[in-house]
């Protein structure tokens, strides 16, 4: 009896022990990923951004674009010359722990915080184009509760709001397991070992996008991911994000605009009912046959957008 007692004990301590041997971090490092890569500290936190103008920029049309969770101003790229072409200055973003932005794994991912952070690379960028008219903010996913923050935030500098398939009817709740450090190791371990790989970066976006994605989709997605610290970064996102709702937006005239998949299979379309029901001023677009990222998808897409804008601008 006590030898089997010894065997279980010395197993449980072997599982208590592995999360800590294994590597969870990567050794990549990217000093320059996209031409215009810039990277604005706000606060000590170091923002990755893209800014986008043309020669024909119209005065007072700025947008910015915030990313969903995976996700970094990749997930934009077929989006940013129409807007361009339209006349905005457009800025895309990479929230801490993802893209290229900062992996300190001491931040705090509060939608308040990235508020802030994201305020301040907007009031930088306003200084140096000496434009400090109101912008649209316009968010997929969790970056559509990232938008509603910033509103909430400084209300009078924003125009309008729009959602791409926006996680903003349910408040997220904290799960008491995911502060716990034996927990957030396991999930290092498992980010590291299992899920940043090619293979499930392909099931995920093949889930999102309703369709098997391409090779420079996978890589596209997946290159951010590899970089040093990754792994421990997304996990204290995890243990430390929150989120906004619709009924936290204060200005309660605001354009909102909402672009939505018909086949979302993460955020269903009935979240757009709900979103109407608080806000019956929204103009919606709801894409036919779409998944949960119709702005790399549908085709349709840009023309959407384009028609949409023009309408807040009226």
């Amino acid at each position: 009896m006590k030898k089997r007692w010894k065997t279980l004990l010395g197993i449980l301590g072997l599982f208590l022990v592995i999360p800590y041997i294994l590597p969870v971090s990567s050794r990549t490092q990217i000093n320059q990923p996209f031409d215009n890569s810039e990277w604005i500290e706000i606060e000590g936190v170091s923002i990755h951004t893209r800014v986008f103008q043309s020669e024909s920029m119209i005065e007072g049309k700025k947008i910015l674009l915030i990313h969903g969770l995976g996700g970094s101003t990749f997930s934009f790229r077929h989006n940013i010359t129409a807007l361009v072409q339209e006349g905005y200055t457009v800025v895309a973003v990479d929230l801490p722990a993802f893209g290229f932005s900062d992996r300190n794994p001491k931040l705090i991912s509060s939608q308040e915080n990235r508020a802030i952070w994201l305020w301040g690379v907007l009031d930088h960028i306003d200084g140096r184009i000496e434009n400090d008219d109101p912008w649209v903010i316009m968010g997929h996913s969790m970056g559509a509760s990232v938008a509603i923050a910033m509103e909430e935030k400084n209300s009078t500098s924003v125009k309008g709001l729009i959602f791409i398939d926006g996680a903003v009817v349910e408040r997220r709740r904290q799960s008491s397991w995911a502060n716990i450090g034996y927990f957030q190791r396991i999930l290092q371990v498992a980010l590291h070992h299992f899920l940043i790989k090619p293979k499930a970066i392909e099931s995920f976006l093949t889930s999102a996008y309703g369709r098997v994605p391409t090779q420079m989709e996978i890589d596209g997605y997946l290159l951010p991911l590899t970089i040093q610290s990754t792994p421990v970064a997304l996990s204290k996102f995890v243990s430390t994000a929150t989120s906004k709702t619709i009924d936290d937006i204060v200005n309660r005239d605001i354009f909102i605009g909402v672009l939505w998949g018909e086949e979302d299979a993460w955020i269903p379309v009935s979240t757009v009912e709900m979103i109407e029901y608080t806000f019956p001023q929204t103009h919606t677009v709801i894409f036919e046959g779409e998944g949960h990222c119709p702005n790399e998808t549908a085709e349709t897409f840009n023309d959407e957008l384009i028609n949409m804008l023009r309408n807040l601008s009226d």
